[in-house]
């Protein structure tokens, strides 16, 4: 069966003269639950297991979910299986020469864009005029009135340039962006049809249990997106109290960053990364001390990253593809990790992670510029 793999779908060829097409949905780096990471096993004796950085497939009404990536046993096969990346040998003792440069360094976040959902006909008097009416405190409804005006006056290019301006030079706008907004509060300026399907969804009895607990405008944009058939079936229902996840609030947050959230990238700072240099005239370069490269080693999905050496408190990979966003995961325990992003990597940047002791594993995945997802995973003997 041959397979092609799409933006949103999977073709395989079914027979000599048809296509199927199964819908995809890749998913963000790993499954990670906020309150608890799932249980890894020791690096000691058994496999190493990670999360599968690719598809979940949906087809006949049924969803396939990927299955983890199972690295080899530890300790250290001495042959070249499938998925090994041999670094550069390089022995403890030898020293590195890297050409050093400056590079900036890039956050990512989610934002939500008054022109995604706002009703296209209201003029920009009106939307202050419904702003007005939000319970919003002040300092967050300036901020949507900022928003308003960047929506009235330019283009969508223009107003991503001003949008990740504001997340570099203004924190507390930003914050608002990244999180206040992406509340129930905002429903009363989602344009009709986006809102009745949000309200389609929910449980009349639940919408009973919750109806004294919404704010006065939230019920007002319900009574006006539903019929009054539905509205007394609402009102007549025995109240039922939600599980975790399932009341009209979390409902509505939910659906409003799924459904509306942009992303953006803003520059965020600098770091320092490195090259090989092209010749040995090369002014501005940082020598390296290379110590204990043989006691770790990097296994992978695809040849797209490349473990170098590491000194006494750094590691040092080689990145092989133009990368949109990569990232390194400290797994420390159960309930803790520690992640590192870098965004928009060219061809063989050299990139600079800092040493964690104690760590149980590091693990990573990234998205190269052609939407090729690979994961990858360090391991290292106990000294």
């Amino acid at each position: 069966m041959i397979y092609k793999d799409g933006w949103n779908y999977h073709f395989f060829l079914a027979t000599p003269n048809s296509i199927a097409r199964l819908q995809s949905e890749r998913s963000p780096f790993y499954p990670f639950l906020k309150k608890k990471i799932p249980e890894l096993p020791s690096l000691s004796s058994e496999p190493v297991i990670i999360p599968r950085f690719l598809y979940s497939v949906r087809w006949n009404r049924e969803s396939y979910l990927s299955e983890p990536y199972k690295l080899p046993r530890y300790p250290f096969s001495s042959e070249k299986e499938e998925g090994l990346l041999i670094p550069i040998p390089l022995s403890k003792g030898n020293v590195v020469q890297l050409e050093r440069s400056k590079r900036t360094r890039y956050g990512f976040a989610r934002y939500l864009s008054l022109r995604d959902f706002v009703n296209p006909e209201l003029s920009e008097e009106q939307v202050i005029d419904e702003i007005e009416s939000l319970y919003f405190d002040a300092q967050k409804k300036n901020f949507l009135f900022r928003l308003v005006k960047i929506l009235y006056s330019g283009t969508p290019s223009e107003e991503y340039t001003i949008v990740s301006n504001l997340f570099t030079y203004e924190i507390d706008f930003a914050n608002f962006l990244k999180e206040s907004m992406f509340s129930i509060e905002i429903l009363p300026l989602i344009h009709g049809p986006f809102l009745q399907e949000i309200l389609r969804k929910i449980d009349e009895r639940i919408l009973k249990f919750e109806w004294n607990h919404l704010s006065k405008p939230i019920q007002e944009v319900v009574k006006k997106s539903i019929s009054k058939n539905k509205l007394s079936m609402v009102m007549d229902s025995p109240p039922k109290k939600p599980e975790e996840g399932d009341s009209l609030v979390d409902l509505a947050e939910r659906e409003i960053y799924r459904r509306f959230a942009r992303k953006i990238y803003f520059e965020d700072g600098n770091y320092t990364a490195y090259r090989f240099p092209e010749d040995s005239d090369a002014t501005g370069l940082a020598s390296f001390v290379v110590s204990d490269s043989k006691a770790y080693q990097l296994w992978s999905t695809s040849e797209k990253i490349q473990y170098l050496f590491r000194t006494e408190i750094f590691l040092y990979f080689r990145i092989l593809e133009w990368t949109e966003i990569i990232r390194f995961d400290y797994i420390l325990s159960l309930k803790d990790w520690e992640p590192l992003e870098f965004h928009k990597i060219p061809p063989y940047l050299i990139l600079e992670v800092p040493l964690r002791f104690g760590a149980k594993c590091l693990i990573g995945a990234g998205i190269t510029r052609d939407r090729e997802a690979f994961e990858f995973a360090l391991q290292w003997r106990e000294a």
